[in-house]
Parts: structure tokens; C-alpha cells; sequence
């Protein structure tokens, strides 16, 4: 098949128009990086916890060896995921017959289509290389440890549901790019991180309805004294716009234990694993309702779409420059060459994993100021400190794990800091005794504000404030069962 190239250009008058609305496009991404930029300065924090306690202080010694015979695979497989990610760049970008089945792919579609087609093959071939590895993990290591319930053939069809649509998603960038830039050779980078950005805000009002019931099935947490508690969080917190408080059926596949909140607006809901709300007395999920709740007032859903969408922008506009200078150097014929989509694809896998420290760090920072202000809401540090250890205990997680493997992809801060974090809280609103209560305040199972204590109004206020220097504080672990 004959390639196209650009079109040619506009008349002057057209020409014109075009120039502005280019000019238009590439400032309306400005504004989107200066606000992606803003959303990330502007996050709530924590204060940094730089000496946490000894894991000692909280978990017994016959937990720290056995979750470290668990973890201490898990640690070579993320290398391994980490070395077929960049194998696989190699292999589409750099290799003879990478090259060469990309070049028959062009030859035989239309430009659009084999982009599709080249960017939808590598999401698929990275995933079947993954696959040992995911099973592995997901299956064979998973149930010896007793956290999967599954048969193998309920995991093999959560694996075949949940990865097409990446693929899909995957090939459908690569065509409508590639249609882009034929179409519009100067002006394609602004079309398309604009058109990437509204991806982004759709998926993230979208997921609740479409993507989550992929992985979870869901129904309204039932009235009792779970309901109660869970309620008595929301309206601490004057976010009664939270109506939708699920409980998923994580218990078909796994006995971990686990919460997240997701959408935005009228899709936003609070989902409970029932392996959470069987397992923990109504204070503790309560704990843990509190620190989604606080993900609601820090609005982190929105603040971490609005991120990503400024990254893609970032990325395009710095992919587009990598592809004209591979025009001008005479590796390609044009910036739309639908040869460069190995290219594209190695790429696109090496920013992904260049970026995983990154969004880990961010990640990081926001579940330390949704832990925060959990403590706030609640004024239940004993409640936090008992259910952040118990669920610790049931996922075989680690208390402090290496710096490496925390500093790579640790997406919320090691469980000794979320500890101590209580320890921090106690000192500096209320003194700690034994018991794991805070003196002075009394505080029943249900969450409720000690007297003369702040309004919610003012703890968020106080949760939003800059952070003090760190404090340490030693005191007796609370009672874990």
C-alpha cells in the first residue's frame, strides 16, 4: 500500500484560521499542565514522619518473619515485570523483527489502522509476558499463603475480563493518534492531549459504572451498627453528598481486606470489601470509612485526574518533538509514519515504568494527608492504630518495608509511618495513656467531637494547614484483639 503523507497545506485565508486555532490549543495545554501542576502543589499533607517506631512496637515477631517469606518473592517479581517491560520496548523499537513486522503492518493498513494495530499488539504481548508472573503472584504463591479463595478458573476469567479493555483502550490511542497527526500535521499534539485530558475526566466519572463492576460486584452496606458508624463519619465530615456506600465481593477471590473510594460527583461512591466489614467491629471500619472520606474533602480523585492528564499532555508534546527529529534525521518519512509505531510503543512501556516512582511518591503524599485526616474526623486514634495493624496482619503486609521496593512503587507510606502518625496525633491533641484512648476526651466506639473540641469545619481547616516539624512519641501499643 502506498503511504500518504501530510496533507498539503490551506489556502493563506484557512491557513490563518488554523494558525490561531493551533495557537489556542497549544494554550488551553498550557493551562492544563499550570493546573496539573497546581492540583500536586496544592494537596494537602501530613506531618513528615522521619523516625517512625520499631514495627516491634505494634506487630510480634511471629508476623514480621513469615509476611517477610511472602513479601521477599513478591520483591523478584516486580523486577522481573520491571525487566519484560523494558525487554519488550527493546524488542518493538529496537529490534530487526520488531522492526520488521511493524514495517509489513504499514504496508498492508491503512496508516491509522496499523498504529491501532501495532499499539494494541504491545499492550497484549505485555501482558502475556506478564502472565507467569501475575499467576504466579495471583495464584500459585497467593493460595499458599491462604489470601486466594478462587478456583483457576475464576481467576482465568477475571484475567481475561480485566485486561482487554487496556488493549482496547491501548489501540484505540494509537489509531485516533495516528489519524490526528495525518490529518493535521502541525496542529496534532494539542488536538490530542486535549482530546486526552477529556479521556481522562470521562474514565474517572465512567469507572464506577463501567470498569469497576468488571472486577467487583456490589451491594448498599445493610443498616446496623456498621451503617451507624459508617454514617456518623460522613456527616463529621459535612459530606453527606456521599450516598453510595458499597460493600464488594472481594471474598470470591481473595480473604485481604481492603476499602477505596471512586468517581466523581454523581458516580462517587465508598466501596468496603466484605472481607473488611465481616472481619472488623463497626469503630474500626469506621477508621477506615474516615480515611476514604478524607480522600472526598482532599477532592484527590479529581486532583489525580487533572495530574494525569497534564502528564499526557507532557508526554505528547514530547513524543511529537521525538518524531519530528526522527523526520529530519531521515528515520522516518513524516511524523505520521506509521513505522514509528514501535517506536511509540517502546516509548510509551519506558514511560511507564520511568514514571512508576513518580506516581508512587505523589500517591504517597495523599494517602499521609487522607490518614491525617482520618484522625481528625474520627478523634479515635486507638480505633486507627487497631485496624491499620489488623489489616496488616490478614494482607501478610509488610511494616516497614526496603527503601527500594517503598521509594519504587509503595503507594502509601510504610505501616510503621501510618502508626506512628496516631502517635503524632495524640501528642499534639490530646495525651496518650495506655489504653489507646487519648486522656481528656473519652471517646465512645462511634465517632463523635469531644467537647471544646474543633468543628469539622475547623479540623479540615487544620487538616489543610501547612505541616509542623515531626514528633515522636512513645507509648504502649493499643490491645489488637
Amino acid at each position: 500500500m502506498t503511504q500518504a503523507g501530510p496533507r498539503p497545506s490551506l489556502r493563506p485565508a484557512a491557513a490563518d484560521r488554523w494558525r490561531a486555532v493551533r495557537g489556542l490549543g497549544h494554550l488551553l495545554v498550557l493551562a492544563l499542565v499550570v493546573a496539573g501542576v497546581a492540583a500536586v502543589l496544592t494537596q494537602p499533607s501530613a506531618p513528615p514522619i522521619d523516625e517512625p517506631l520499631p514495627a516491634t512496637t505494634w506487630f510480634p515477631e511471629s508476623h514480621l518473619e513469615p509476611v517477610e517469606d511472602y513479601q521477599e518473592p513478591r520483591d523478584l517479581v516486580l523486577v522481573a515485570g520491571v525487566v519484560v517491560r523494558l525487554g519488550l520496548a527493546a524488542a518493538v523499537a529496537l529490534s530487526r523483527p520488531g522492526r520488521e513486522l511493524v514495517a509489513r503492518l504499514a504496508e498492508r493498513l491503512a496508516p491509522w489502522a496499523a498504529a491501532g494495530v501495532v499499539l494494541a499488539g504491545a499492550a497484549l504481548a505485555l501482558d502475556l509476558l506478564l502472565l507467569p508472573l501475575s499467576f504466579w503472584s495471583g495464584y500459585v504463591h497467593d493460595g499458599a499463603w491462604g489470601l486466594r479463595t478462587q478456583g483457576l478458573a475464576g481467576w482465568v476469567r477475571d484475567w481475561l475480563v480485566t485486561h482487554p479493555p487496556t488493549w482496547l483502550g491501548a489501540g484505540l490511542a494509537g489509531a485516533v493518534g495516528w489519524a490526528l497527526a495525518g490529518r493535521f500535521p502541525r496542529g496534532w499534539p494539542p488536538l490530542l492531549a486535549l482530546l486526552g485530558a477529556v479521556t481522562v475526566g470521562v474514565l474517572a466519572l465512567a469507572y464506577p459504572l463501567v470498569l469497576q463492576p468488571l472486577e467487583h460486584r456490589t451491594a448498599p452496606l445493610e443498616d446496623g451498627p456498621t451503617r451507624d458508624a459508617v454514617d456518623a463519619v460522613v456527616a463529621a465530615a459535612g459530606a453527606e453528598e456521599i450516598e453510595a456506600v458499597l460493600v464488594a465481593d472481594a471474598s470470591r477471590r481473595t480473604t485481604r481486606q481492603n476499602a477505596f473510594v471512586s468517581g466523581l460527583g454523581a458516580t462517587r461512591q465508598i466501596v468496603l470489601y466484605d472481607t473488611l466489614v465481616a472481619a472488623r467491629p463497626p469503630e474500626e471500619i469506621a477508621a477506615v470509612v474516615a480515611h476514604e472520606v478524607a480522600h472526598h474533602q482532599h477532592r484527590d480523585i479529581a486532583r489525580g485526574a487533572i495530574t494525569a492528564a497534564a502528564a499526557i499532555a507532557v508526554g505528547i508534546y514530547a513524543l511529537a518533538g521525538i518524531l519530528v527529529w526522527r523526520t529530519r534525521r531521515g528515520a522516518q518519512r513524516h511524523p505520521a509514519d506509521p513505522r514509528a509505531a514501535g517506536v511509540v510503543a517502546g516509548l510509551v512501556l519506558v514511560a511507564l515504568v520511568v514514571s512508576t516512582p513518580v506516581e508512587a511518591g505523589l500517591s504517597r503524599r495523599m494517602e499521609a494527608a487522607a490518614d491525617w485526616g482520618a484522625l481528625h474526623l474520627t478523634e479515635d486514634p486507638g480505633g486507627y492504630e487497631r485496624v491499620k495493624v489488623e489489616m496488616a496482619l490478614a494482607n501478610l503486609g509488610r511494616p516497614d518495608p526496603p527503601a527500594w521496593r517503598h521509594l519504587w512503587s509503595g503507594t502509601h507510606p510504610t505501616r510503621v509511618e501510618r502508626l506512628t502518625m496516631a502517635e503524632v496525633w495524640c501528642e499534639r491533641y490530646g495525651a496518650a495513656d495506655p489504653s489507646g484512648a487519648v486522656s481528656g476526651a473519652a471517646r465512645a466506639p462511634q465517632v463523635r467531637l469531644a467537647e471544646g473540641s474543633q468543628s469539622p469545619q475547623a479540623a479540615e481547616q487544620a487538616v489543610l494547614a501547612p505541616p509542623q516539624p515531626p514528633v515522636r512519641v512513645h507509648r504502649t501499643p493499643p490491645a489488637l484483639r
